[in-house]
């Protein structure tokens, strides 16, 4: 949900399952659309990866359609480019913070992104992704949903390289947190070229958002001590299911290792073992439940 509040939807853990499971009384908010949006198209895209299809602009394209089917961004072209001229802050081009490339250079622009993406390199998984993420927000190719279909764009690379198998890591609460900071590195990198500066902070959400995880896998109390009052309300048998399918997934550590040196083994590595063997008989009956749990954290952050 934090990858919504990024952009200022605000709705939480209950309310989404109870309007899944049509138990909401009245009519859904605009916030819980754009929750059980997101929710839709990540788990679109995660079956695309499953059934081997390569990530590509169709791919972002249908994604994109799904994240705006229903909800505020339906009359916004969902599933297409832009085919006006968007801005970033201010009220018009002229005042505004960052304009994004002509409507005319967005197929070429993200082609390029495709070519990249698929390009044979020696560059890690997390590199490359960090890389695109930045142009893909530099290009804005779609009138709403950039940010969101931006952040859901790195988990799902991830996938597809085989650095995670599900939806583990989401940087939206780092993001979010330091919001100002990560919209300033954005424009460094456009305007100055500052790419060391966006990929350690990059790789400081990465970090941060694999040890909240790690921990949370580690103790189930932690998600309830950083809940709000309505998410606490989670039963112990969902956690519990959640935590086992986490504490199994350790090809991320792998990937950030190769980006900062060896380290020595340690006691997190150890006990991710030890879960995994004790978890993976149960893994595939989980998982949905999983992927569906830990992208709400993603989803409540920005309006764009």
């Amino acid at each position: 949900m934090l990858s919504s509040q990024i952009e200022g939807t605000q709705s939480s853990l209950s309310e989404l399952l109870l309007f899944e499971s049509r138990q909401l009384s009245g009519v859904p908010t605009d916030d819980l659309v754009e929750v059980a949006n997101y929710v839709s198209a990540l788990q679109f895209g995660l079956k695309k990866v499953k059934q081997d299809f390569p990530i590509s602009i169709r791919q972002i394209k249908e994604m994109h359609g799904v994240l705006l089917a229903k909800g505020r961004g339906q009359t916004k072209g969902p599933g297409e480019f832009r085919a006006s001229q968007n801005w970033v802050g201010g009220s018009r081009p002229g005042n505004a913070v960052y304009v994004p490339p002509p409507r005319d250079e967005v197929v070429s622009l993200m082609g390029q992104i495709e070519t990249f993406y698929h390009e044979p390199q020696s560059l890690p998984a997390l590199v490359k992704a960090a890389l695109i993420h930045v142009q893909f927000e530099t290009i804005h190719p779609f009138l709403d949903g950039n940010g969101r279909l931006g952040r859901l764009l790195f988990t799902l690379m991830l996938v597809a390289d085989a650095v995670l198998v599900g939806p583990l890591l989401y940087l939206s609460l780092y993001f979010k947190k330091h919001r100002t900071r990560y919209y300033d590195l954005l424009q460094k990198v456009r305007f100055e070229g500052n790419w060391e500066e966006w990929l350690t902070f990059f790789f400081t959400a990465v970090l941060d958002g694999a040890t909240g995880g790690h921990n949370i896998a580690r103790c189930p109390a932690t998600l309830s001590t950083r809940s709000s009052p309505d998410r606490e309300t989670r039963t112990n048998s969902r956690v519990n299911d959640s935590c086992a399918w986490a504490s199994s997934k350790k090809a991320l550590f792998d990937d950030i290792h190769r980006i900062e040196g060896p380290s020595p083994k340690s006691t997190c590595r150890n006990q991710c073992n030890a879960r995994a063997s004790e978890t993976r008989n149960c893994q595939r009956k989980q998982r949905k439940n999983l992927e569906q749990d830990l992208c709400l954290f993603e989803i409540s952050s920005d309006h764009d």
